[in-house]
């Protein structure tokens, strides 16, 4: 019985190094008789976006027979290579001239010798014209003050916002073209040389967490004619209902509101003095706002340099079921210092009204 066995297991054994020597044969010729040398490949490798850029950065390692990286993208159709000196222990690269789109980059080592490492992939979108159109200025309320120097009121940025800072391209009244910087953190400026009568430029730098430089939106081009309402004054006004003051007119809030006392009726008036003369493009008024419709039905504005004689410049109809601002173009502007405004008729013996401004022409 012992012997059977043995003579089963010897059989075994015969096949087994057949087979094996069948297969070193076969797989012979692929078989690097020193092994396959593989060069140290890069650690921390990372990307980031410019405009049509991609900047990747990577450490070395440790291997000190590195001597460049070779980086592949667009399926290894394109590459650059990138020299890894042995003394610079952090490597970066920048790829220009990238379309708009999302992106793998392949990395490997090289030695001298053109052993190469095993690849290192590192991924990410590349930003340009589409997601530059994107970006939109700060918002920005320019008004010009009674000494004519002009202040610029900012919206606030969200401490999550990728806005870093805008700049503003201005005329100096010496004709010399001059930028200021706003900081993100800064809601206003005052600009003290600014040339009236023309235009400014405006551009915004934004950085968002996936790039490595700012992206800059378009310029813009913005025209000054609003005036700075908290120098006006009211010079005169028929009426007021206890703390509804025609103040509130001016005040830059149409939910707040003048309202004239019930027993006084039409016509009603108030009077805004802008502090020095001023050419006036157009008129506007607001009902105060959301919903209260006991505005007029028609209005009249006056100009005067003197709050005595006044130069008529017209009735027009409000609609009192709108909250919109309602706009009064004047046919060509009118200098003036002082500007009336007549209620001449209404649903109620009272009047009540959220806002008034002006265009101005410099």
């Amino acid at each position: 019985m012992n012997n059977i066995k043995y003579l089963i297991w010897s059989c075994l054994w015969i096949i087994s190094m057949t087979s094996c020597k069948k297969m070193d044969s076969t797989y012979k010729e692929y078989v690097v008789p020193s092994g396959i040398v593989y060069p140290g490949k890069v650690v921390e490798a990372n990307f980031k976006s410019g405009l049509n850029e991609a900047q990747l950065n990577w450490n070395r390692g440790s291997d000190p027979k590195v001597t460049k990286a070779r980086v592949y993208w667009n399926y290894y159709k394109d590459s650059i290579d990138v020299p890894m000196p042995i003394d610079q222990s952090n490597v970066s690269c920048t790829i220009k001239d990238l379309e708009e789109n999302f992106y793998t980059f392949i990395i490997k080592t090289l030695d001298d010798d053109g052993h190469i490492s095993v690849p290192v992939e590192v991924s990410g979108g590349v930003l340009g014209e589409r997601f530059k159109s994107s970006l939109s200025n700060r918002t920005a309320a320019p008004k010009v003050n009674i000494d004519n120097s002009v202040s610029i009121t900012f919206t606030p940025v969200n401490s999550t916002s990728d806005l870093v800072k805008s700049e503003i391209e201005y005329t100096s009244v010496n004709d010399q073209v001059k930028t200021v910087t706003i900081d993100s953190n800064v809601n206003s400026i005052l600009i003290d040389d600014y040339k009236l009568g023309s235009t400014y430029k405006m551009r915004t730098y934004f950085m968002p967490e996936t790039a490595f430089e700012s992206i800059v939106s378009s310029d813009e081009t913005y025209t000054i004619t609003k005036l700075n309402k908290q120098e006006w004054k009211i010079a005169g006004y028929s009426s007021f209902y206890n703390t509804d003051t025609p103040a509130k007119m001016i005040d830059g809030n149409p939910a707040t509101r003048w309202g004239t006392l019930s027993p006084h009726v039409y016509p009603h008036f108030f009077t805004v003095d802008f502090g020095v003369q001023r050419t006036l493009s157009s008129f506007s008024l607001w009902r105060q706002t959301p919903s209260n419709e006991e505005g007029p039905n028609e209005v009249q504005f006056l100009g005067s340099d003197d709050n005595i004689n006044f130069v008529d410049l017209g009735n027009y109809p409000f609609n009192r079921q709108s909250s919109a601002e309602q706009i009064y173009q004047l046919a060509e502007p009118k200098t003036f210092r002082y500007l009336k405004v007549r209620q001449i008729n209404g649903p109620k013996a009272y009047v009540v009204m959220g806002e008034f401004d002006v265009t101005a022409k410099f």
